[in-house]
């Protein structure tokens, strides 16, 4: 797994190595964007489902799939697994920069994800501002998942807290 993560110019963690969140001591802006590529295997959508519980044939069976009438021709992923996904790159791109606290996701899916399809999560800041009450800064992302076809599958919106004290500003 690779994220890579633009502020100014583009850092690439698996290159960069383990920088000191001190190093990085601004706080995000509005444009901020992380990106992470994630390729869903046949294997790893059969294990999602099965660990949440999702039985759909869809999701475990290429010939299901296949016949299911919805043109998908073989496996595709939940939508938890897709959402998963994308928290999963927001949260681990933020991490290396900011302690942060998720406080609400909303998603639309657009397209499904077959099997073998190597996809592109991309967030972008839209919005910055300080909350008193929540004594932190509220971070709002917008994203999408981008399938191999360069079509939108998933576009979502994340609103994070980083607390005071953890950015300087």
């Amino acid at each position: 797994m690779s994220v890579v993560v633009r502020k100014m110019a583009e850092f690439d963690w698996a290159q960069a190595g383990d920088l000191q969140r001190a190093d990085l001591n601004a706080p995000p802006q509005p444009g901020f964007v992380i990106r992470h590529q994630h390729r869903f295997t046949a294997a790893d959508i059969s294990a999602f489902a099965t660990m949440i519980g999702d039985k759909n044939p869809t999701h475990h069976d290429a010939a299901a799939a296949a016949g299911a009438g919805l043109s998908f021709g073989q496996v595709i992923a939940t939508g938890g697994h897709m959402v998963s996904v994308m928290m999963g790159a927001l949260s681990t791109g933020m991490d290396k920069l900011w302690p942060n606290i998720g406080l609400g996701f909303s998603s639309r899916f657009r397209r499904a994800i077959r099997a073998g399809e190597t996809t592109e999560v991309t967030w972008t800041v839209t919005k910055v501002e300080h909350q008193t009450k929540l004594r932190g800064l509220v971070v709002s992302y917008e994203g999408t998942l981008i399938n191999s076809a360069g079509e939108t599958a998933l576009m979502a919106q994340c609103d994070v807290l980083i607390p005071d004290g953890k950015y300087l500003a």
